[in-house]
């Protein structure tokens, strides 16, 4: 790797570690510079602006969960649904998503925090992130169906209504303490397959 490009990365390292921590707007460029051991001046040889370096930190992470998704153990997962029942199987994909989230969290804390504020990226990880975790929604909910196991609904408004839950699950892992996360993981299961009417 180039000096140049070592230097991008350690700007871009030290980012997400004071993003995550701070907020981007809270966030001085002389304190990734410090973080980073490079000049401020170095940072603007590479970005014009902070905005700049949030959009490649962003940019950086969805490029990461892409290709984390496309060899992701969820595949496998989702394989082998037809051979088990359904509780255990939406148990391992959330089991499953949420080692990913604590092996990217830094990456997740900066990206939940700033789409509320950038439309930009928010229509990136939209279109990226948010499709992929879709799409394998979508297929898990088609093998329930074919299996007799889900109603036969608006797959759209179902598949999204499970991942409303899991992603508040995970976030509440994220940023709130769960005094007994496993036991939640299976109420929100038990609440999405048969909900909270007696």
């Amino acid at each position: 790797m180039k000096k140049s490009e070592l230097t991008k990365q350690k700007i871009l390292k030290a980012s997400i570690e004071l993003f995550s921590e701070k907020g981007f707007a809270s966030t001085r460029t002389l304190e990734i510079a410090k973080k980073a051991g490079v000049s401020e001046g170095t940072i603007f040889k590479y970005f014009e602006k902070k905005k700049d370096i949030l959009h490649a930190v962003v940019s950086e992470s969805i490029d990461v969960f892409i290709k984390e998704f496309a060899v992701s153990d969820l595949k496998e997962t989702i394989k082998n649904f037809s051979k088990k029942d359904i509780k255990i199987i939406l148990k391992e994909i959330i089991m499953e998503r949420l080692s990913f989230f604590n092996k990217y969290s830094k990456y997740l804390k900066i990206i939940f925090n700033e789409i509320q504020y950038d439309e930009i990226l928010k229509e990136k990880v939209i279109k990226s992130i948010f499709n992929e975790f879709k799409s394998n929604a979508n297929e898990v909910y088609g093998i329930g169906l074919k299996r007799g196991e889900f109603k036969n609904i608006d797959s759209y408004v179902a598949v999204r209504s499970f991942i409303g839950m899991i992603l508040m699950l995970l976030f509440q892992k994220l940023y709130l303490k769960s005094e007994n996360f496993e036991k939640e993981i299976d109420t929100v299961i038990e609440i999405f397959l048969n909900g909270v009417k007696i």
